[in-house]
């Protein structure tokens, strides 16, 4: 009878362990997704230079590199609904969105000398289903600067 309890004490014991680990890394990926989010949530609502746009981009391939998000024939990143992050920049006279990829490849430096001084805002942002990470965002240029 003594064993039985004893037994059954450290079979609760085990479980109770295993329930408090678990919530542990639960909050833990959690704290995560948030401070990851927060670093593109900052620029939500308020109007941003280009150097903050270039800031986006960067951090957005980045993670986008970290995990090893595949590209398609067109050197674009293919969405993963879990983990990649794109963002599109719509300029003032250009009625069409360009892919970060696209200004990567014709040069983030060339983009900062001609757009350091102009104005954007964050106009639409999603999250990933999966990851709850944010995996869209679209900046708007709202006013063009003197350069």
């Amino acid at each position: 009878m003594k064993k039985t309890i004893i037994i059954l004490c450290c079979i609760f014991i085990a479980i109770i362990v295993s329930i408090y680990m678990y919530y542990q890394s639960t909050q833990s990926a959690l704290q995560g997704v948030k401070k990851f989010n927060y670093q593109f949530e900052q620029y939500f609502d308020k109007e941003i230079y280009g150097a903050d746009v270039v800031t986006i981009m960067s951090k957005a391939i980045d993670n986008n590199n970290q995990y090893n998000i595949a590209k398609n024939g067109e050197d674009k990143y293919i969405e993963d609904n879990k983990y990649c992050l794109k963002v599109m920049i719509k300029f003032k006279d250009v009625d069409r969105l360009y892919e970060m990829e696209s200004i990567e490849k014709a040069g983030i430096e060339g983009f900062m000398q001609n757009f350091a001084k102009s104005t954007f805002k964050i106009i639409e942002y999603d999250y990933n289903d999966e990851s709850s990470r944010i995996g869209r965002i679209v900046i708007e240029e709202i006013q063009i600067g003197n350069i």
